[in-house]
C-alpha cells in the first residue's frame, strides 16, 4: 500500500510579520495579507465525492462537504489578501448561487457563507493566468470557471477526462515574465515572477534576467562576476552589458531604458548616461580605472548626488 502524505509548513514569523507591516490590519485584528503553504490551504468543497480503492475500484459515493487543497499549486507558497464578506454578496445571495442538489440533497458547492470574510489569491500573475485557462479551456470543454472545475475535479478526481483538463490546466502558460524590484528599510530586494506565477527570490545572486533574451544576459552578468555588493558603476556598467548581449536574442529591440532606485527615488538614465555607456561599451567584462570615474560621474549627476 503506498501511503501519500502532504508536505505542510507554517508561515515563517518574519515572513508574517513583514506582510503584516506592509498590508496592515483588518477590522477583524488580523492581517491584510498572508503567506500560505498550498497543502495547508484547504477550502470547503460540496457534492457528490467517489472513493476508490488503489486499484482504481469505486468503494462508495458520498455527498458531503470536504475540505480540499484551494490551490492547484500545493507544493509552494501563495500570497493571500483578505476580502471582506460583503464582497460575497448577502448569505442569501451566497446560498442562491451556489447550492446544488445531488440525489435530491441540497449542499453548498463552495461551503458556508464567509462572514468573517476570506483570503483569497493576490497574485495578479495567477489570477491573470487562471482568466485565460477560464476563457480557453474550462470554459468550451466543461462551461465551468475555475471554482467549479476544482469542484468537479475534487467529486471525481479519477475521471480520465477531468484529469486530462488538469494536465491542460497546469502546462497553461502566458509567456510571461517579470522582474519586481524595490527597497525598504531592510535594504533591496529583486523577485522574478515565472510561469506558472512562481515568484523566486533573487537576493542571493543580486540579479536576474527574464524574456526571450534572458539566458543571454544572465550569462553576461555571470561572465562579469557581477554580485549584489558591487558599487552602481559596475552595476550599470554590467547591466547595459547584459542588455547588449541579449540583443542577439530573437524579440529583443534595441531600444533600451534603464532606471536606478537611489536615495528613496526612480531615476531614469538621460542621453548623457548612455553615450558614456556606448563609448565604453566593449566585449571584455571590465572597466579601465578612467572608464569607471567617467561613468561614476555621470551616474551621480543622473541620481543627482555627489558620490
Amino acid at each position: 500500500m503506498i501511503l501519500v502524505v502532504r508536505e505542510t509548513h507554517d508561515t515563517p514569523e518574519t515572513v508574517a510579520h513583514r506582510l503584516e507591516r506592509a498590508g496592515g490590519i483588518n477590522r477583524l485584528g488580523e492581517a491584510n495579507y498572508r503567506a500560505v503553504w498550498g497543502w495547508n490551504r484547504l477550502a470547503w468543497i460540496g457534492g457528490k465525492f467517489e472513493d476508490r480503492d488503489e486499484h482504481g475500484a469505486l468503494l462508495r459515493e458520498r455527498i458531503e462537504l470536504r475540505l480540499e487543497p484551494k490551490y492547484p499549486g500545493v507544493n509552494r507558497w501563495h500570497i493571500e489578501r483578505w476580502v471582506p464578506p460583503e464582497t460575497y454578496g448577502s448569505p442569501r445571495t451566497w446560498y442562491a448561487q451556489t447550492i446544488e442538489r445531488e440525489n435530491g440533497v441540497s449542499i453548498p458547492a463552495l461551503g458556508p457563507y464567509p462572514s468573517r470574510g476570506e483570503y483569497e489569491h493576490c497574485c495578479a500573475y495567477v489570477a491573470l493566468k487562471n482568466k485565460r485557462v477560464q476563457e480557453t479551456i474550462l470554459g468550451p470543454f466543461v462551461g465551468a470557471d475555475f471554482a467549479r472545475f476544482q469542484s468537479l475535479l475534487a467529486q471525481s478526481p479519477s475521471s480520465q477526462a477531468l484529469q486530462q483538463l488538469l494536465a491542460m490546466v497546469m502546462q497553461h502558460n502566458l509567456q510571461t515574465e517579470a522582474l519586481v524590484a524595490g527597497v525598504d528599510e531592510l535594504g533591496a530586494h529583486l523577485f522574478a515572477v515565472t510561469h506558472p506565477g512562481v515568484l523566486l527570490p533573487l537576493e542571493t545572486t543580486g540579479y536576474g534576467a527574464v524574456g526571450s533574451g534572458g539566458l543571454h544576459a544572465a550569462v553576461r552578468l555571470s561572465l562579469g562576476q557581477h554580485n549584489k555588493i558591487a558599487p552602481l558603476t559596475d552595476t550599470v556598467y554590467n547591466i547595459y552589458e547584459a542588455k547588449k548581449a541579449a540583443e542577439v536574442a530573437p524579440g529583443v529591440g534595441k531600444l533600451t531604458d534603464l532606471a536606478i532606485i537611489r536615495g528613496g527615488k526612480v531615476c531614469f538614465a538621460d542621453r548623457s548616461l548612455f553615450d558614456v555607456l556606448e563609448k565604453v561599451h566593449k566585449e571584455k567584462p571590465t572597466l579601465t580605472l578612467q572608464e569607471q570615474e567617467e561613468l561614476k560621474k555621470v551616474c551621480n549627476d543622473c541620481t543627482g548626488t555627489g558620490n
